[in-house]
């Protein structure tokens, strides 16, 4: 376990795309979510995200750049393929 999320009807992205080992976590449209482990908690607004690894305190909530999220959400759409 690297983190609890806490959802507030937000659509988000997380998962370990970006470095190995880290937990990227980003509010794609919503309200917001909490990330939070042993090490420190971070609030996040959409368009924001945060890197968590198992031995330390997430990331402060910082904005991603449009190509970071677009990545972020390829990763996990479907597209049909011709």
């Amino acid at each position: 376990a690297v983190a609890t999320i806490g959802i507030r009807g937000t659509e988000f992205w997380g998962g370990f795309f970006f470095a190995p080992g880290a937990l990227d976590v980003t509010v794609l449209k919503g309200k917001g979510v909490y990330v939070e482990n042993p090490q420190g908690r971070v609030e996040l607004m959409p368009g924001e995200g945060t890197t968590i690894t198992a031995s330390g305190a997430p990331s402060p909530a910082k904005v991603w750049k449009d190509e970071k999220l677009k990545k972020a959400v390829e990763s996990v759409t479907w597209q049909a393929r011709p």
